[in-house]
């Protein structure tokens, strides 16, 4: 009778490198199955072995977290603890090496995560043609981590570089945004307009010095769409909406909208309102619907 070995993602924690030796026997094919189950802290140090070289390579470059200074969980056998720590789903790379690792193998990362604006700046002045090239770029920039948010806002639209999903926080007032394909979510960041063709999921988050925009449109596209501010007045739903989150202290909210036969999920929070009906919102088809009424 064969032996059947289970692999679970908690089997390769405590692991010793040693064992690559006999898993470079195995095919391509399981040797990518067991690579995908490791902590991604880990897999660096397996480029030692020659066999499964090009396999651990293009697991690391795969998905990646761009950042100027290189941080991973390291193992601890002293401890016992090898990589329990590392909850990682991407690996940190400098944009250097990052185009080294990509030429070297002739592989482009699928995902490419960007957490600040210099690590942006950065990858664009050392290996533009990655960010023109990869599948997916989800970033996330924080307006008190640059010298001036609208200069910055500027540089990411002149770039030309697509985001899939994208966050700015603190930005203040942004005039154009650089293109984004599904997802963007604003905290302390206003727009001129926010009909963004094609835009999948919209979150806004605005205080009352903030939010100067009182009336508010969105594409016909969006189908996932989080409102929380002070001053909204009048809101003109799309019809494609599959969920809505609307939170303001504003008594009195003028809802625009057709029927809206893909609403799935409503959650509203306002001061004057008590039921659906009182919204003028039609959604037949709704799978969960909570309304608070709440008072200043």
């Amino acid at each position: 009778m064969s032996n059947i070995i289970k692999i679970t993602p908690m089997s390769f924690r405590n692991i010793n490198t040693e064992l690559f030796y006999e898993v470079a026997r195995l095919s391509l094919g399981i040797i990518g199955i067991i690579v995908d189950y490791l902590p991604k802290c880990m897999l660096p140090e397996l480029l030692y072995f020659l066999p499964i070289r090009r396999v651990v390579a293009s697991a690391i470059l795969s998905d990646v977290n761009i950042t100027e200074a290189q941080r991973r969980h390291k193992k601890d056998i002293a401890r016992g603890l090898g990589y329990s720590r590392c909850k990682c789903t991407s690996i940190s790379i400098k944009p250097k090496s990052l185009k080294r690792g990509s030429k070297r193998w002739n592989i482009l990362p699928e995902v490419i995560h960007l957490g600040d604006i210099f690590a942006f700046e950065l990858t664009y002045k050392t290996f533009p043609e990655v960010l023109y090239m990869v599948s997916k770029i989800d970033a996330y920039f924080y307006g008190y981590d640059t010298f001036d948010p609208k200069i910055d806002a500027n540089y990411l639209k002149n770039s030309g570089v697509k985001f899939d999903s994208l966050f700015l926080y603190e930005f203040m007032h942004v005039k154009e945004l650089p293109t984004v394909i599904t997802s963007l979510k604003l905290i302390g960041t206003t727009l001129d307009s926010y009909v963004i063709d094609g835009l999948k999921k919209l979150s806004l988050e605005l205080s009352g010095d903030e939010n100067t925009t009182k009336e508010y449109s969105f594409p016909s596209s969006l189908e996932d769409l989080t409102i929380k501010g002070y001053k909204l007045t009048r809101i003109t739903l799309p019809p494609n909406l599959r969920r809505l989150y609307i939170s303001t202290f504003l008594k009195s909210v003028d809802f625009v909208s057709e029927e809206m036969p893909h609403l799935e999920y409503l959650l509203l929070s306002l001061p004057d309102v008590k039921n659906l009906e009182d919204t003028g919102i039609c959604a037949p088809n709704l799978k969960t619907q909570e309304i608070h009424n709440h008072l200043r």
